[in-house]
């Protein structure tokens, strides 16, 4: 199972016994989480059950240590769909460099003038920006390094122009590129700190305002118990039919993922998808 999708996964077993009550296991219904993000679309399926209450309050009992980790997942989902949803191909991936080890705190300063230098120059160009970054730290020769990762709309202003605003050490621009699974891969990658994933979990990274929020709707309705023991079982050829029959106009990029629980009937589903260009 693809890391991340057991990331998504784990968390929907705290869902499944969201708004019941009762004794027994039995299995309700198949609720349907759909997430759209700019070109993107995440279906995760879970089932909703009657459980003793005395099942769901043991399962409450969680270590510090589970409470962080779901909370950085959650964190890191977060960007990725903030990602997903306000940027694509022609805009700017950005990777700077403090050019001297320092306090996050003067990262933090040299950052924020960054973009105020660049929201200037956009208002000049007669644009508004938009930007979302994470800044990364690194203990290197027992000295506290720090990097910025991130991404702005492009399409009015040069790469090396972005570059020489910076000022303040190494720096490269890149232009973003399409890809199946959209910025994904980027949010995970400039995420993968644990020192910038405690920083998410305390908003200590910056995004400028009026940025689209990922469209989530509910559905009790959308897969049937029979429909969801059937996608447990399919083929990726089957699979593909069923949630592109589900959802006209996407397409899906990836075998969807199942997963089933030790403490609790029913299974678990996650499938990611395109939208048709």
């Amino acid at each position: 199972m693809p890391a991340y999708a057991a990331d998504h996964l784990d968390y929907l077993e705290e869902r499944a016994g969201e708004g019941t009550r009762g004794k027994g296991r039995a299995v309700l219904l198949e609720r349907t989480k759909t997430i759209r993000s700019g070109d993107y679309l995440e279906a995760e399926i879970f089932p909703v059950v009657a459980v003793e209450p005395g099942i769901r309050a043991e399962r409450r009992k969680r270590t510090p240590e589970q409470i962080r980790m779901v909370n950085e997942r959650n964190a890191v989902k977060k960007m990725e769909r903030l990602m997903n949803a306000n940027f694509g191909p022609g805009d700017l991936m950005l990777h700077m460099t403090m050019d001297r080890p320092c306090e996050f705190q003067e990262m933090q300063r040299a950052v924020r003038n960054f973009f105020r230098r660049l929201k200037r120059a956009a208002e000049r160009n007669g644009e508004t920006l938009k930007y979302i970054y994470v800044i990364e730290t690194k203990r290197e020769h027992g000295m506290l390094r720090h990097h910025i990762h991130g991404m702005m709309n492009g399409g009015w202003i040069g790469r090396d122009e972005v570059e020489m605003i910076w000022g303040h050490g190494l720096s490269r621009v890149d232009r973003v590129q399409a890809q199946e699974t959209g910025l994904r891969g980027f949010a995970r990658y400039v995420t993968r700190q644990k020192e910038t994933q405690e920083r998410l979990m305390k908003r200590r990274w910056g995004a400028s305002k009026g940025l689209k929020q990922p469209s989530v709707t509910v559905s009790d309705h959308k897969f049937s118990r029979a429909a969801c023991a059937k996608l447990a079982q399919a083929t990726e050829e089957d699979a593909r039919a069923l949630f592109e029959k589900k959802y006209p106009g996407y397409r899906l990029v990836e075998q969807p993922v199942v997963r089933w629980s030790d403490w609790l009937p029913g299974c678990y589903i996650y499938a990611f998808m395109e939208r048709i260009r």
